[in-house]
């Protein structure tokens, strides 16, 4: 008898499945692509900021200054809050590899094309 319940089951699953809107099945992949993601950063050893200060209330960037959405900078080695910033600034961090070195080697390159 438990096999043909676990077959209604599966069956009510799917029709509810089918019925649900695309935005909700989007929002679903996203949670499931986000764990995903915390779970293999977990595995790679980087460290979730967990401890951070309310955002400011002007919402704008710490490092360009632009007003917008926030997203919470962190050391991913230590877990250490560095502030809030914005999309594109934080993007531009993880491309550099957050570090000091790629940043003043970055700001070099920019003097001497402009000298």
């Amino acid at each position: 008898m438990p096999y043909k319940t676990n077959e209604i089951r599966r069956a009510k699953d799917r029709e509810r499945e089918a019925r649900r809107s695309p935005e909700s099945k989007e929002l679903k992949r996203w949670k499931h692509r986000r764990i995903a993601h915390r779970f293999r950063a977990k595995q790679l050893g980087f460290v979730e900021c967990s401890d951070f200060p309310p955002p400011p209330t002007d919402n704008k960037c710490a490092i360009c200054h632009r007003e917008g959405p926030l997203a919470i900078d962190h050391d991913h080695e230590t877990g250490q809050f560095r502030g809030y910033i914005c999309r594109e600034c934080n993007m531009g961090l993880g491309k550099l590899g957050d570090t000091v070195e790629a940043l003043q080697r970055v700001l070099a390159y920019l003097v001497r094309a402009y000298e």
